[in-house]
């Protein structure tokens, strides 16, 4: 053996960095992962879901207090401004309510029901609550809320879904993957 042959007598590089052979996580019983336009039009479906309803009661609102007469332009609290924050926060808060309720449930929203997925854990059984609200919302959501970190872990996190996995980076952090029903 010559110098830098590693034990099989092939030429190595010591200073090259490890590897590892790390194969594609397989959904448990014969379960298939779920492709990616499959995944965006179940939360498109989603969003609308929510978002219809919201934004349909902050214009009522807006129109409302605008008929009113409480709100003046000159203190720059005009209605539309109002329905516009009042519509963004029923939307996040609607939306988070709406995801968790029906993954801890049934591991589908309406969007994946008609789409016909499912979220499950890793190993096939059903997201739990904790994991869901914790580990899917709770901390993608404080991550993204980081100045500067934040806006790289919000575009990190659906651009995951491009790996080998199929997976974004917030169904890395819950363990969960989205199967095909």
């Amino acid at each position: 053996m010559g110098e830098g042959d590693d034990f099989h007598g092939t030429q190595s590089n010591p200073y090259a960095a490890p590897t590892a052979a790390v194969g594609e996580l397989a959904p448990p019983d014969g379960l298939r992962k779920a492709d990616r336009l499959t995944r965006l039009l179940a939360v498109f479906i989603d969003g609308l879901v929510v978002s219809v309803p919201a934004f349909g009661l902050a214009i009522g609102m807006a129109v409302y207090m605008g008929s009113q007469g409480n709100l003046t332009q000159e203190s720059f609290q005009s209605p539309l401004l109002i329905g516009v924050v009042v519509a963004f926060v029923l939307y996040v808060l609607g939306f988070t309510a709406y995801q968790i309720y029906w993954l801890w449930k049934t591991g589908q929203t309406l969007g994946k029901k008609l789409m016909k997925v499912r979220i499950v854990r890793s190993d096939g059984a059903p997201a739990e609550l904790w994991r869901l609200l914790v580990l899917r919302y709770l901390v993608p959501m404080l991550a993204g809320a980081v100045p500067f970190v934040g806006g790289l872990f919000s575009l990190a996190d659906p651009l995951f879904i491009f790996g080998d996995e199929k997976r974004c980076l917030h169904d890395l952090l819950a363990d969960t993957i989205v199967v095909n029903v």
